[in-house]
């Protein structure tokens, strides 16, 4: 085991976790969904965009380097569909980027990122914007989806 902070030398431990909490989790699993809070959560959301052909993102607010991410992922050939706020687009600049749509949705504050692979599909949602605050910074919440029919209820609300 390795701490990513402090401890920089692996130690063996034995752990004990509770019957409760891996039930829980496994519960989570077979379920087809994984909820995960805690800061940095763009480790884990760019490789599962960056592994699909199409990604739509649905967020309320997009930065700089949300733009970054769009720019990145469609120089790769990913289509990028984004669905925002009039609002955030007065203050980023998507132009010259090929494989972008971009749709206007000003009544939400969901937070959808669907991602398509030929037939497969994942979906994260929570409360990550397409942000560096809350894909780098701060602690955030998400749940990844990989159910068939849960997908096709949020792909039809997109």
């Amino acid at each position: 085991l390795v701490f990513s902070d402090g401890c920089t030398e692996s130690f063996g431990q034995i752990y004990l976790i509770s019957k409760q909490l891996i039930t829980k989790f496994l519960s989570g699993i077979s379920q087809n969904y994984l909820a995960i809070a805690k800061k940095g959560l763009g480790q884990i959301v760019l490789p599962l965009m960056d592994s699909a052909e199409t990604i739509t993102m649905k967020t309320p607010f997009v930065d700089d380097y949300g733009v970054g991410v769009i720019k990145d992922l469609a120089s790769k050939g990913k289509k990028i569909i984004l669905i925002t706020r009039s609002s955030t687009l007065g203050g980023i600049d998507l132009s010259g980027i090929q494989n972008c749509e971009v749709r206007i949705a000003n009544d939400f504050h969901s937070k959808t990122y669907l991602m398509l692979n030929g037939a497969e599909s994942l979906c994260v949602q929570g409360s990550i914007n397409l942000t560096k605050s809350s894909f780098v910074d701060k602690e955030e919440n998400i749940t990844i989806l990989w159910d068939a029919d849960q997908i096709n209820t949020l792909k039809n609300s997109l």
